[in-house]
């Protein structure tokens, strides 16, 4: 039988109990299966859909608790509400029950007008409960769409710059058309990896600043020229409103550091270091052994180059704070919290 509600699916051992429950259901126009043990309602739990699950406790072989814990850990069927319906009145039962995630624990004999109105309820509550988690999966679906037309509006900006630059003999001007392409690839990247994540919360950064490096690597081929490149990257995720600056300040810092730091052909290594500390902060550290920077420099009030101006206002953009240091090298260390 067709209802508004959605389908039951009534578990008891009891001949007597269903007879009685089916007569109730049929009076209410409600739509229902039945399993007469937790083996059987497994079975139909897996080949049909369902709505809610009435579920007795006491039953042999395999007893409610069992049944339940067996349905909550299936990721088919975990958000399916379960109403115990049962003759155990023990608080320790009741307790257990819902501990185990049931959504409802009704104890017999049971008010039949009280047991109608909980069944209802529950329904409601599961078809809203559908309707959200569809509309959820709609807006990622439009979400990642938006993520990968604008990957691939970043990628083809970034070529055209590629194009123009190889165009261009005066080195200041292809320096600036090549910094440019760089800054938009990394953006590029992050909407990447929003398009192919299972969320559009937080971004995997071991993964991101792993494809960035990459990518400066092969553009500058800065490895086949005798520069080592270390990643000490953890499996850290952060929010995703924070992993675009984090991506740019790598982007900018890293290539500061093989453009300045090795000059003159120069060999040498560039550590990638992004960990939490003891205090829960998250740390960015990109040293270079080659040429160390101006003791001067003040990234935060008087950046004298576009890149040294970015850094400090993707700093500020964070909430973070940074520190230079140049002994035997440069190291640019920034620490921010997570959230």
């Amino acid at each position: 039988m067709q209802n508004n509600f959605g389908k039951i699916l009534i578990v008891d051992d009891s001949k007597i109990n269903i007879v009685i429950l089916t007569h109730m259901f049929d009076d209410e126009n409600l739509s229902y299966e039945l399993a007469m043990n937790g083996e059987t309602a497994l079975e139909l739990l897996d080949s049909e859909s369902f709505d809610l699950i009435l579920l007795d406790i006491v039953m042999p072989k395999m007893d409610g608790f069992e049944v339940c814990k067996r349905v909550k850990s299936n990721p088919k069927t975990k958000n399916i509400p379960i109403l115990f319906l049962t003759a155990k009145d023990a608080t320790k039962d009741i307790v257990k029950g819902l501990e185990m995630g049931a959504a409802d624990y009704l104890t017999r004999p049971y008010n039949p007008i009280e047991l109608i109105a909980r069944v209802k309820s529950q329904l409601k509550l599961r078809k809203a409960d559908k309707a959200l988690r569809r509309l959820i999966r709609e807006k990622e679906l439009l979400f990642r769409e938006a993520h990968h037309r604008i990957k691939n509006n970043f990628t083809i900006i970034s070529a055209i710059l590629s194009m123009q630059s190889e165009q261009i003999s005066d080195e200041n001007s292809k320096s600036v058309l090549n910094n440019s392409r760089d800054r938009v690839l990394t953006m590029a990247r992050l909407h990447e990896k929003l398009y192919s994540s299972a969320t559009q919360d937080s971004i995997n950064m071991k993964y991101y600043f792993s494809k960035i490096i990459n990518d400066l690597n092969k553009g500058y081929n800065i490895e086949k020229k005798g520069i080592k490149i270390v990643e000490k990257i953890d499996e850290i995720s952060i929010p995703s409103k924070l992993a675009t600056s984090c991506g740019l300040l790598l982007n900018e810092i890293f290539t500061n550091a093989y453009k300045y730091g090795f000059p003159n052909g120069e060999k040498g290594k560039i550590e990638v270091d992004f960990h939490e500390n003891s205090e829960s902060e998250i740390v960015l550290r990109i040293f270079n052994d080659g040429v160390p920077i101006s003791e001067n420099i003040n990234v935060l009030h008087e950046g004298d180059t576009l890149g040294m101006n970015m850094i400090g206002m993707l700093v500020q953009q964070i909430d973070g704070k940074i520190t230079i240091n140049n002994e035997n090298g440069t190291e640019f260390k920034i620490t921010f919290e997570k959230f």
